[in-house]
């Protein structure tokens, strides 16, 4: 017999697909045994592949949740073949599990014991949502040719319907992916679309096993209804969520000020809201962070085009940058869950006690009972240091003021909408009248790019703090830097100046400068000043301390 010896093509896809290597296997999440006349069945079951990197480098895997009608498989090689988010997150030192939501890819669908099925995804439906002529113009991203016969086929392959009882599936795929999560530990939930829902409910089962969610263009918006889907009748989710205070009906919910829906499962989570720039889910995805953020979620909107990524749609995770569509989220991940955030990226509240030698305002109070009220309050929801500083002299019209360090412009936007922030708010009568001024600090870089947003002849505070060194002369900071600069930036329009320090060891801050100009342009003015080169060289004499300039603005 002659032997066959021909070999395969070299542009075969075995030869044309770049080498993996990883870690990888499969198991399954079991369902429930149900009896049905006679017979017993499983209710259920989820299908579970993995992957992970020889070396994991990072402290949490990674779940991808898949979408509506879909399967796991969105999350693996892209319609134009390349490597999807699931491999690009393994190369980026994350173990990976890809899962089959119950009923849906190698997930078995058995109505006999998980009720009826809903309607099947046509062809019709594939384009509106993920590739609509509307936006075609500006939907240029999408990874092939919608008139490519073959390539439609293929993608429209793993669609299959759903089931007919939206509630009911999510609570059997919060099930099992909180059994998932009980079998690897502590994860980071990502979902895409219609799966938006599970990572609420998942985080509700496993508060303490859910490190952070990602949610790419999630359904909604709150109670809103998806046609062929279902409605969201808990507003995040059509299954039952734990609200606080306790809702024991989806109308309660619904009739509630959307202000007072806390999730206490959500309370401090990171979240990432992700949106493209053309599609449906992108227009509501403002309303989804701030229901997340009133929920007590330390939520973020990440919108593709707010980091120099355009042209995609609702499929942005399988487009052709889908790379460059993983970047935010990558580093987000890196800031918000995997500890490696900077300095640069916490954002500081700036509240401001104005008034005299008159005026009511207890110190100790505030120090020994305000304080610990405050740091108890947003700590939750990523405050890091919470410091009051009291004036040397009179302050300047300045009897007190604090500075609150969070984690992230996210983390300080959840504290400030939490509901407890109530109870910090009705205690400050307790110790003075004074109401106070909330702003955020803004390094003066970015301050004065941002400076056309505000009013010219509003009254400008240039906030600037001396932070660690080994070395510090307050006599000399008070009696002859602040007159120095005084002299110095008065020409230029600063009006007062007032330095205040720490009312105790709890902070890294020797001291706060709060100088007040006649408005922006003064301020900058100043800045840019040849003087200024003189106040600067003076720190010296008094400090080997880090200086930081930032701007008091409006939150």
């Amino acid at each position: 017999m002659q032997q066959d010896t021909m070999a395969a093509p070299t542009d075969s896809l075995w030869n044309t697909t770049s080498a993996r290597t990883l870690r990888q296997g499969q198991f399954w999440i079991p369902g429930e045994r149900e009896s049905v006349k006679g017979k017993t069945y499983q209710r259920g079951p989820m299908y579970v592949r993995w992957e992970a990197p020889q070396t994991v480098t990072k402290p949490f895997p990674i779940v991808l949740v898949h979408g509506g009608a879909m399967q796991g498989t969105e999350w693996l090689d892209t319609p134009d073949g390349r490597p999807g988010w699931a491999q690009r997150l393994v190369e980026a030192g994350y173990p990976v599990f890809v899962i089959d939501r119950p009923g849906h890819g190698r997930s078995p669908y058995q109505p006999d014991v998980m009720g009826p099925i809903g309607d099947s995804f046509p062809y019709e439906e594939g384009q509106e949502v993920f590739y609509p002529a509307k936006v075609a113009a500006q939907h240029t991203q999408w990874p092939f040719d919608p008139e490519d016969a073959a390539a439609l086929d293929a993608f429209i392959a793993p669609f299959g319907p759903l089931p007919a009882d939206l509630a009911q599936s999510q609570c059997m795929d919060a099930d099992r992916l909180a059994s998932l999560l009980d079998r690897i530990g502590p994860a980071i939930i990502v979902t895409h679309s219609a799966s938006g829902s599970d990572g609420w409910l998942v985080a509700d089962r496993r508060p303490h096993l859910v490190k952070a969610v990602v949610t790419v263009e999630p359904m909604g918006p709150p109670f809103s209804t998806t046609p062929h889907i279902g409605t969201l009748d808990w507003g995040l989710t059509a299954a039952p969520i734990t609200y606080e205070p306790p809702l024991s009906m989806p109308s309660e919910a619904k009739a509630a000020d959307p202000s007072t829906l806390r999730i206490p499962a959500l309370g401090s989570l990171p979240v990432a809201l992700l949106s493209s720039e053309t599609s449906v889910p992108s227009t509501f995805a403002p309303e989804m962070v701030k229901f997340l953020l009133n929920a007590g979620a330390a939520a973020e909107h990440l919108h593709l085009p707010d980091f120099g990524v355009f042209g995609n749609g609702h499929g942005l995770i399988y487009e052709k940058n889908s790379d460059e569509a993983l970047q935010p989220v990558l580093e987000w991940l890196e800031k918000c869950v995997n500890g490696n955030g900077t300095q640069k990226d916490m954002a500081t509240l700036c509240v401001t006690y104005f008034g005299d030698a008159d005026s009511r305002f207890d110190r100790e109070y505030y120090v020994e009972h305000h304080m610990p009220l405050v740091r108890r309050t947003w700590e939750p929801q990523g405050l890091k240091t919470a410091v009051a500083y009291f004036p040397s002299g009179n302050g300047e019209g300045i009897v007190c003021l604090c500075l609150c360090n969070f984690r992230d412009e996210a983390a300080m936007k959840a504290a400030m909408s939490a509901p407890e922030t109530k109870a910090v708010m009705d205690n400050v009568a307790v110790f003075t009248d004074i109401q106070p001024v909330q702003t955020k600090t803004v390094p003066v870089a970015v301050s004065q790019t941002q400076s056309s947003q505000r009013q010219a002849n509003q009254e400008a505070r240039l906030v600037v703090t001396c932070s660690g060194g080994t070395r510090f002369d307050p006599p000399y900071y008070v009696d002859r830097h602040l007159p120095l600069t005084l002299a110095a930036w008065k020409p230029y329009g600063l009006e007062r100046a007032a330095a205040f320090f720490p009312s105790g060891q709890d902070g890294s801050t020797n001291s706060v400068g709060v100088y007040t100009f006649r408005n922006e342009q003064a301020l900058f003015g100043a800045l840019q000043s040849a003087e200024t080169e003189k106040v600067m060289g003076d720190v010296t004499h008094f400090t080997n301390a880090k200086v930081n300039q930032s701007l008091s603005v409006p939150l």
